[in-house]
Parts: C-alpha cells; sequence; structure tokens
C-alpha cells in the first residue's frame, strides 16, 4: 500500500476524509489536500485506472487494521482431534464416562477420535471392539457425524468423528462427571473394623519414616482411622 510520495501516477480518483468522492484530479493536488487537512494520501486500489486514494489517517488506519487482525484472530477456533481410547474389554461404566468426555469435546467445536486398541489373542475377534465403537458412534450420532468411518489399522480400529451444526452446551446433554476413585482402589486402601469403623492404609509413607526412631516408624506404618466426616462418603464408593 503506497503513501504519499510513494504514489508514481500523474492522477487520482480521490476519496476525501468524510467519504465523498472528489473525482478525478491531479496527484500533486490531491497531495496538497491531504497535507492541508493534516492527513495522509493512501493509494487503496492500485489496480483501477486511475488509480483510487482516500485521505486518511494512515497511522490510526494501520492501527485500527491490525486490531481486527488481532480480534479475527481470537474468534477463529482451531479444530483438535481429541483421542478417546477404548478396549474390547472395556466395561459399560467405562464407556458412559468416556461418552460423555466426548460430548464435552464436541461442544467446543473439536473432532474425535475413538480408538479400539486390541492385545493378544483379542485380534482373533475384531468384531467385539467393531461393536463397541459402532455403540459410541450411535450414542454420539445426535451431535456429529462420521468423518472417517472405522478402519483396522494394524492392532487399531479408529474412527473420527466430527460435530454437526453448532449446539448449545445444554442441548447437547453434557454432564459434569466428578473424579472419582475407582471401587477397586478404595477396596485396596480401606476395610472395615469390627467395630464398624474404617481404617486406611497410609500412602507415601517413606518420607514421613525419615529421621524417625523405629519405634514411630511403626506406628505410622499401621492403618489410621478414616475421619467421621468421611465415612459415609468412603462407604458408598465401597458400596457398603
Amino acid at each position: 500500500m503506497k503513501v504519499n510520495r510513494e504514489i508514481r501516477a500523474p492522477k487520482v480518483r480521490v476519496i476525501d476524509h468524510n467519504g465523498e468522492q472528489l473525482g478525478v484530479i491531479s496527484f500533486q493536488e490531491a497531495l496538497a489536500m491531504a497535507e492541508g487537512a493534516g492527513l495522509d494520501l493512501v493509494e487503496i486500489s492500485a489496480g483501477s485506472n486511475p488509480p483510487v486514494c482516500k485521505i486518511i489517517n494512515y497511522g490510526k488506519y494501520r492501527y485500527d487494521q491490525t486490531k481486527r487482525e488481532k480480534e479475527s484472530k481470537k474468534a477463529q477456533h482451531q479444530v483438535k482431534v481429541k483421542d478417546l481410547k477404548i478396549k474390547p474389554t472395556t466395561d459399560d461404566h467405562d464407556i458412559e464416562i468416556k461418552l460423555n468426555h466426548a460430548r464435552e469435546f464436541i461442544a467446543k467445536g473439536n473432532k474425535v477420535k475413538i480408538t479400539c486398541s486390541f492385545r493378544g489373542r483379542e485380534l482373533f475377534h475384531p468384531e467385539i471392539g467393531e461393536k463397541a465403537v459402532k455403540k459410541m458412534c450411535e450414542d454420539l450420532q445426535d451431535i456429529t457425524s462420521v468423518e472417517a468411518p472405522a478402519k483396522l489399522f494394524g492392532r487399531s480400529l479408529t474412527v473420527v468423528l466430527a460435530p454437526c451444526a453448532k449446539k448449545k452446551k445444554s442441548e447437547l446433554g453434557v454432564q459434569t462427571v466428578p473424579k472419582m476413585k475407582t471401587k477397586k482402589s478404595v477396596a485396596s486402601k480401606f476395610r472395615e473394623t469390627g467395630t464398624g469403623k474404617l481404617k486406611r492404609s497410609r500412602a507415601g509413607k517413606r518420607h514421613l519414616a525419615t529421621g524417625k526412631s523405629h519405634k514411630r516408624k511403626r506406628q505410622l506404618s499401621k492403618p489410621g482411622l478414616v475421619d467421621s466426616g468421611f465415612v459415609s462418603t468412603y462407604r458408598r464408593m465401597m458400596c457398603l
């Protein structure tokens, strides 16, 4: 974009700072008008005959243009592909959690890639994995469309789902799944005493035992009682 004396055309079509057409005049006359108004003569259409120039504040014009470009970049959403990995033996509860994660990803405008990995003899029965992947696709068909159909690459069966028409998060049925310990992990750390109390094993005891006497180390290694305020929570997690 040429400004002021960078313009080489002998005659130009001029638009003043109020947006009014001044017609075709000589370059020197147009430049004198711009300088008289304390503004710049900017060539906005070099391909026209004669070129079209506008009398504006070039510094302010460049600032506004840069600002608009930054805002447009912020408004642009970069689509990401989020991976969801399952196995043929993944249980229904874990599948439900992954489906909720998929809905969250789709709600943000991202794509979802579902990968079912086979191990050992599982590869001799790919139909089990295909069934699990197909069920997930069917559960998400209200908000997604299949962009890349299911294909078996080596030991992995993959399918890519893309979001359909943009919908509100509430319409997608996104549920917030609280992060909780699994029943198996809770059962390995807690046990119920004969009196109905809960005891838990201490995790990461090594730093506690550093520099302690043998008697104190034995005390720290023993399971501790769970605070009464948390007993009901852990009982629910243990299904007691």
